[in-house]
């Protein structure tokens, strides 16, 4: 008689617990709250931020307002998950468009006015890309793999994805996932000439993707974080999840505009619905749309996807960006956020990014296991 081999269990990973801070709201449950509030005018920046809330917040106070934010989200987020799990088994992957932007500005005009010897050293410990993802794995105690993702503003979803696979080839049990941006006068100036983001009184410029036409919305600033875990069998460290991850995928459009582009994002949608082995029609989808080029990429491929046999994601939700502006890596996460809010009134959930350096990401959310779901 030959030996029965046990076929692999594909693991489960799950969303454990999430929190944001932004000008709206503070809190998984308030920002869900706020969405549901219709607002003409979005609410970008953070005013009156306490620091006392953080985790040894005096070693916290030369920090950057971009590490404060995503410190706070990932103590919530952490938080909300609960449970215990070994630090050696808890990785952390942070994303940012533009990180310390503010002290890198204020570093290189001192070393060009006072030379290396008159700036400050807290100016380049602070000012580095990884100052939050430093302090967020010292503070909380998150020693397994450590990433700092950089790029556009779909960086936030591809954080997701490299935290995914970790867990699925078992180098990490838990993944604290988020991104954070910090308002920027310098970022939104150039930003704005090239219709990014929009800026009374500056001047736009046509760039590769993003026609003149092309206005934007107004730059935002705050955190996004997800706690994720890898549960096998119905077994869990902490807290019941919020939802599962089922799949996210990602690629490079030749631009933001033209048949490729949009024959490229069509793919994606095709490919990633086939993975989470979800119909695009029953999906609601949390858009990518921020006054650019990408509304209509995004409009064409759901036109494409609705004309096809399998159907388009249904109630497309443009609510985030009109909320908190434009947000770069952190957009991507609120719009998760949403979606965990959309799994839990009972219907699977899928997030696009697509980057004004012509990156597309879809992840898709589905209700977590039976034995895994709150109440």
């Amino acid at each position: 008689m030959s030996a029965s081999v046990a076929e692999p269990v594909e693991p489960t990973i799950v969303v454990a617990g999430a929190s944001v801070v932004t000008a709206a709201a503070r809190g998984r449950a308030a920002f869900a709250a706020a969405l549901e509030q219709p607002s003409d005018t979005p609410r970008t920046r953070i005013e009156g931020f306490d620091v006392a809330t953080l985790p040894e917040a005096k070693s916290l106070r030369r920090a950057t307002p971009h590490a404060l934010f995503g410190l706070a989200a990932a103590a919530e987020a952490l938080q909300e998950a609960g449970g215990a799990v070994a630090p050696e088994e808890s990785a952390l992957l942070v994303a940012s468009t533009l990180g310390a932007a503010n002290f890198s500005y204020r570093l290189w005009q001192e070393l060009v006015k006072s030379g290396p010897l008159g700036a400050s050293p807290m100016l380049f410990s602070e000012g580095v890309p990884n100052a939050l993802a430093g302090h967020a794995a010292r503070l909380l105690r998150l020693l397994a793999a450590g990433h700092m993702i950089g790029g556009g503003s779909g960086c936030g979803l591809r954080a997701l994805a490299v935290a995914r696979d970790l867990l699925e080839c078992g180098r990490a049990r838990r993944a604290l996932v988020g991104a954070a941006e910090e308002w920027s006068e310098l970022a939104e100036r150039s930003f704005a000439r090239f219709g990014i983001v929009a800026r009374e009184g500056a001047p736009r410029r046509a760039s590769r993707g993003l026609p003149r036409a092309s206005r934007g919305l107004p730059m935002g600033e705050g955190a996004a974080m997800l706690c994720l875990e890898r549960r096998d069998g119905g077994e869990r460290a902490g807290a019941p999840a919020l939802a599962t991850l089922r799949a996210v995928e990602s690629v490079q459009l030749p631009s933001l505009r033209g048949a490729a582009a949009v024959d490229e994002l069509v793919a994606l949608f095709e490919r990633t619905f086939a993975l989470a082995r979800v119909r695009p029609s029953d999906v609601r989808l949390a858009s990518a749309a921020n006054g650019t080029a990408a509304d209509r990429l995004e409009a064409a491929a759901l036109a494409r996807l609705a004309a096809s046999g399998a159907g388009a994601p249904r109630g497309v939700s443009r609510r985030v960006r009109a909320l908190c502006g434009e947000t770069f890596s952190v957009a991507p996460l609120l719009q998760v956020v949403e979606a965990l809010a959309v799994v839990a009134a009972g219907e699977p959930a899928a997030v696009l990014s697509l980057s004004p350096f012509a990156s597309a990401t879809l992840a898709v959310f589905t209700a977590p296991p039976p034995s895994e779901r709150h109440g």
